[in-house]
């Protein structure tokens, strides 16, 4: 009987022990976990924070095409006005010469 009470206690030594051991093992994952866990979690914000940067770098740049192609079609406008001004000056002086022409001509041939 003293050998029995002798083992039980050995036995609850060793149950102690392992419950010690199992706690610890626990304790040593869960930091595992919570470093691991802090670490994807710096990750993410830096590839967010690397998105953000080129998203802001690409929106400037196509704000800066924007105001280039705003211009060249603000100058085809421009180039569009003068031109059929231009253009109707043009129509209004070869009309003018061609009745010009056509009333010398008249003149010429009654004489």
């Amino acid at each position: 009987m003293l050998q029995a009470n002798a083992d039980k206690h050995m036995l609850r030594l060793e149950l102690e022990d392992m419950g010690r051991q199992h706690e610890a093992e626990q304790q040593l994952l869960k930091r595992q976990y919570v470093k691991q866990r802090r670490q994807e979690q710096l990750k993410v914000v830096a590839q967010f924070k690397e998105f953000c940067e080129h998203f802001e770098s690409e929106r400037s740049r196509s704000q800066h095409r924007l105001l280039q192609l705003s211009n060249y079609l603000k100058q085809a406008v421009d180039d569009i006005v003068f031109l059929t001004k231009r253009n109707q000056e043009l129509e209004t002086q070869v009309q003018s010469l061609a009745n010009a022409g056509a009333k010398s001509g008249r003149g010429k041939r009654g004489q």
